[in-house]
């Protein structure tokens, strides 16, 4: 349980700091391009990330409290 614990750990925080560079990507991308033209990709990828990393720290939050019950 420990080790599914600091994998899931390390999904969360991966998905976490590519949902950061996806957003400051596209914060940057439309404050250059003028007519918007690859955003839309970028913010879908962007939302996208985000839906993995809270979901992802749902069953991580989900599986400490488990451990947390098997100890007590």
């Amino acid at each position: 349980m420990d080790k599914a614990i600091r994998f899931r750990a390390a999904i969360t925080v991966l998905f976490g700091f590519i949902g950061v560079a996806l957003a400051s990507t596209t914060v940057y991308l439309f404050r250059v391009d003028q007519n918007h033209s690859s955003i839309s990709a970028l913010m879908f990828l962007t939302l996208l990330s985000i839906l993995f990393t809270v979901g992802h720290m749902a069953s991580l939050f989900i599986m400490i409290r488990k451990k947390a019950e098997e100890r007590a």
